[in-house]
């Protein structure tokens, strides 16, 4: 919202089909910081180490994931005639939306999960277990094909 206000743009009904079609876009980006920050968690690291490890390490694919989607929907904004005046704002709200997403995902999640996230607590029990061994015999039976090939 801050992007369309600092564009001059209105909310209207492109904006707001930009803004639907971020909220896909904008999630992967945290997802894969928190994701690799438990990963941390669960090899028994502290959570504020885990945090630090894991979002040094994940900077360089975030970043290009941020450059990567956002190269692909600028140029829309800078088509010429009727096209480019109808999408000029939801390209460039698509955009800075991808941007502001790879900002918080490279420092509020971390932080975040420093402070909010919790470590495994013992051994899984009910579903938890019964997920964890069907999951760890598939990864087995893939192993063991990977090896034969």
């Amino acid at each position: 919202m801050v992007v369309i206000l600092a564009l001059g743009y209105s909310l209207n009904l492109l904006t707001l089909l930009a803004l639907v079609l971020a909220i896909g876009l904008v999630v992967d980006d945290a997802i894969v910081v928190v994701e690799n920050i438990y990963r941390h968690m669960e090899e028994g690291m502290p959570a504020g180490d885990a945090a630090m490890l894991g979002a040094r390490e994940i900077t360089g694919p975030v970043i290009s994931m941020t450059i990567t989607l956002a190269a692909v929907y600028a140029p829309i904004g800078f088509v010429s005639g009727l096209t480019g005046a109808l999408f000029r704002e939801f390209a460039f709200t698509l955009a800075g939306a991808v941007i502001v997403s790879g900002i918080v995902a490279l420092t509020l999640s971390p932080m975040m999960c420093s402070l909010l996230l919790k470590p495994p607590q013992g051994e899984a029990r009910g579903f938890v277990a019964f997920l964890d061994r069907m999951f760890d015999s598939l990864r087995r039976a893939y192993q063991r094909r990977l090896e034969r090939a």
